[in-house]
Parts: C-alpha cells; sequence; structure tokens
C-alpha cells in the first residue's frame, strides 16, 4: 500500500469517527426535545392521583377524557382559532413586505440601495423587548388593543 493509500484510509476513519460523534449528538439532542413531550403527552393521560404518585410511570389506564374535557372547559376552540388568524395573517403579512423588498435591493441598483439594505439589518438587531411598552401605548392610544390583525401587523414588521 502505498503512502497515498493510507492517507486516503485515515482521512476515511476520521470521516467515520467524526460522523459517529456527530450523530451521537443528533440522538442525544433529539432525545431532549423528545422525551419531555412524551412525558407531557403521557402525563395528560394520567388521573390526578396517578400524576402525583407515579409522575414518571405510564398511565394505568389512557384517559383520552382529559384531553377532550380540557379542550371543552377551556374554550381552546377559540383560541385556536385566534392563533390561526394572527399567523396567517402574519405570514402573508411579511410574504407581502419581505419578497418586494429583497426583489428590490437584490435585483436593483438606485441612490439609495445600501440606505435601506442598513436601515433593514439595523431593524433586525433590534430586539422585540425593547419595543413592547412603546407599542403597547401606542395601540393604546390607537384603540387597537385588541386588534388581531394589529397584532399580525406587529409580528410581520419585526419579521421583514
Amino acid at each position: 500500500m502505498n503512502s497515498f493509500g493510507i492517507v486516503q484510509r485515515l482521512k476515511e476513519l476520521r470521516y467515520k469517527w467524526s460522523s459517529v460523534w456527530m450523530y451521537s449528538i443528533l440522538i442525544i439532542a433529539t432525545l431532549l426535545a423528545v422525551i419531555p413531550l412524551i412525558w407531557l403527552i403521557m402525563s395528560g393521560l394520567k388521573t390526578q392521583a396517578e400524576l402525583f404518585q407515579h409522575i414518571w410511570g405510564f398511565p394505568q389506564k389512557f384517559r383520552i377524557g382529559n384531553y377532550i374535557s380540557a379542550w371543552q372547559q377551556s374554550n381552546m376552540r377559540y383560541y385556536m382559532v385566534n392563533s390561526l388568524i394572527v399567523t396567517g395573517s402574519t405570514i402573508i403579512f411579511t410574504v407581502v413586505g419581505s419578497v418586494p423588498l429583497a426583489f428590490a435591493l437584490s435585483r436593483f441598483r438606485f441612490k439609495y440601495n445600501l440606505l435601506v439594505y442598513y436601515i433593514v439589518i439595523a431593524g433586525m438587531m433590534i430586539p422585540i423587548q425593547s419595543a413592547v411598552i412603546p407599542l403597547y401605548t401606542t395601540t393604546a392610544n390607537w384603540g387597537l388593543l385588541n386588534s388581531r390583525i394589529w397584532l399580525a401587523l406587529v409580528y410581520a414588521a419585526f419579521r421583514i
């Protein structure tokens, strides 16, 4: 075996070990994300007594009625529709605002092209938490406190 073959074999082994480590880390990260979700679902299928006695165990009998009663008693349907309206509107506003802006900045060269680009980049650096109080006072002054469309516009503005 020539020296090139040895070097090639070492590269292959290094690649195999690096992929083993990478997949091991990805599997551990996946388990760290999935196990709490499984525990959450299993806890929802238990009675209250089972939940306090065997917090990590499986339910003795699966009770889907817990989810049904929670859905009915908490008016979850209203909240789900509300979330769908706000999310759908936000997606539409974001796409309608972002696509023309991105197209114009990438394809056309105009006098203030770089300035507009830097303004967009600077806007991305502003955390939404720093704007919560000014947004709330502005929203209250304009009488838009319980408006889904206004909420969607605010969300879209911070995503452009």
